[in-house]
């Protein structure tokens, strides 16, 4: 049996939901502390950055030390550097076996390098201790920890509807990622979690997490629910998604909903329906996209679907397509060249 939460994380990916990915550096990191860059030491191949540590957040067993050094390699690019005098959070590897291998001053130890992943490098707000995106990383760390499900859950259930903006995507995505989180989600909170999905018009990776939660559930209100905010939202990311979610909650039935939901619709909400069932990839989808492109229907929107659809005869629908309008447009030329005047 397939895996649910795998699937709807590559719908969201796919999607281009969530680029923050705090929480991985965050379940990655040897050491993760909220620091300040007090020092900068230059070497021939590296620069070190003096980090002086204010509050450990998680670290190795017997971890006491009030100073670590961060290793940057000089000319090699990296996603993630120290910014001088801001406190930050810091998820750090460790880097001592590299550091004895360049020979790096022993005085400066111990090494860590910072993690790559994105938004992992957290510039904090004047005031640290009402940073959103700190409470967010201690409700991580204290699940690692042996928090309860059901506690986090509602924690990061807070943040992902009501919280900052800088992190509420995130959160939406770490209850997404895990089926132990998921379980403790009860109606209530899966219906509040909709409304806001499809409140939402203008920040579309948000969206799509909100309910992708709401899909890995199998709510059966989101289908219909989402078709209505179609209206307002044309992101060919959120259309994708919005085929993918059907074809995942529905199977083989999704083609047929989100067809009777596009004829009942008109203009460009019609259209993206249309595009949302090409998004299903599935066999009743590709039969009536078919029919449609032979009856000369909302031709668009069609060959935009069959394109999302992928399928080798939904690709060839769309290559004999274009090869007849180029005949036709050849055959257009030829026939102008022949009835203009002759030039001398």
């Amino acid at each position: 049996m397939k895996n649910p939460i795998a699937i709807l994380l590559f719908i969201a990916l796919s999607s281009g939901a969530s680029a923050q990915k705090l929480r991985r550096a965050i379940a990655a990191a040897d050491l993760v502390v909220v620091a300040t860059s007090m020092r900068v030491i230059p070497t021939k191949t590296h620069t070190i950055h003096r980090l002086k540590i204010e509050d450990l957040l998680r670290g190795p067993v017997g971890f006491d030390l009030s100073q670590v050094s961060i290793v940057v390699t000089k000319r090699v690019a990296v996603h993630n550097r120290p910014v001088a005098a801001k406190r930050m959070i810091y998820c750090l590897h460790d880097y001592a076996r590299s550091a004895r291998s360049a020979k790096l001053p022993g005085n400066f130890a111990p090494y860590y390098k910072m993690s790559g992943y994105a938004g992992s490098a957290v510039v904090l707000d004047k005031k640290p201790a009402k940073d959103p995106r700190l409470a967010f990383a201690r409700v991580l760390i204290d699940s690692q920890k042996g928090q309860s499900s059901r506690k986090t859950t509602e924690a990061l259930f807070s943040i992902a509807l009501t919280g900052d903006k800088r992190i509420r995507t995130e959160a939406a995505s770490s209850l997404a990622e895990r089926q132990a989180l998921i379980t403790c989600l009860t109606k209530m909170h899966l219906n509040k979690l909709l409304a806001r999905a499809v409140a939402e018009t203008e920040d579309i990776g948000y969206k799509i997490e909100l309910a992708s939660i709401c899909a890995t559930r199998k709510v059966a209100s989101l289908i219909p629910t989402l078709c209505l905010s179609v209206e307002h939202v044309g992101d060919r990311g959120f259309l994708r998604a919005l085929g993918r979610f059907a074809q995942y909650i529905h199977g083989e039935e999704a083609a047929e909903i989100l067809s009777n939901h596009a004829s009942r619709a008109r203009g460009k909400t019609r259209d993206r329906l249309i595009v949302a069932l090409g998004a299903t990839a599935s066999d009743g989808a590709l039969k009536t996209l078919l029919a449609m492109q032979k009856r000369g229907q909302n031709k668009v929107a069609v060959e935009a679907a069959l394109r999302i659809h992928g399928s080798p005869r939904a690709t060839a629908a769309v290559a004999s397509k274009a090869a007849k309008s180029d005949k036709k447009g050849i055959e257009k030329s030829d026939e102008k060249g022949r009835k203009s005047p002759r030039q001398p």
